[in-house]
């Protein structure tokens, strides 16, 4: 027979309780997010092109910015894009993952768009910018200029 303290017994009360919210599944009724997790997930790009990006560490106020702009066509209207910045991996000059999410927006009526984005630049060069829709790749730019 095995003796637990209460200690141990909280801890195995912990453990259980997590492995039963594992088994919950998100519902319309439980979670008003559930559409837009699924949209974000699957990334509705029927394409995209024309990505550049570039590094501007042009002397003045401010920090240095990177700068991303590209075209993208969505799967249907009513859809707009948002960028975040991601990973950047360790390398010498690394790579920048930017994260975009498409989701829902009233009066975004038109299927084709050029979208852009600024961030602050956390390195001095980059190897790469990797832009990433939900679980899908949409470009990687390794052209990067630099206006100093």
């Amino acid at each position: 027979m095995m003796n637990l303290t209460i200690s141990g017994y909280m801890i195995c009360s912990a453990f259980a309780l997590s492995l039963a919210a594992c088994d919950q599944k998100p519902t319309a009724e439980s979670s008003p997010t559930v559409l837009e997790e699924m949209i974000n997930n699957e990334c509705p790009l029927a394409n995209s092109s024309n990505w550049r990006a570039w590094l501007n560490r042009m002397p003045g106020p401010g920090e240095p910015k990177l700068h991303i702009i590209g075209d993208v066509e969505y799967s249907e209207p009513g859809l707009t894009a948002s960028f975040s910045l991601g990973l950047l991996d360790r390398r010498r000059p690394p790579s920048q993952r930017i994260m975009m999410t498409v989701q829902k927006s009233d009066g975004a009526e038109e299927i084709k768009q050029s979208v852009k984005a600024d961030f602050p630049a956390l390195a001095d060069d980059y190897q790469s910018i990797v832009i990433v829709c939900g679980d899908d790749l949409v470009a990687t730019v390794t052209d990067i200029e630099v206006a100093q």
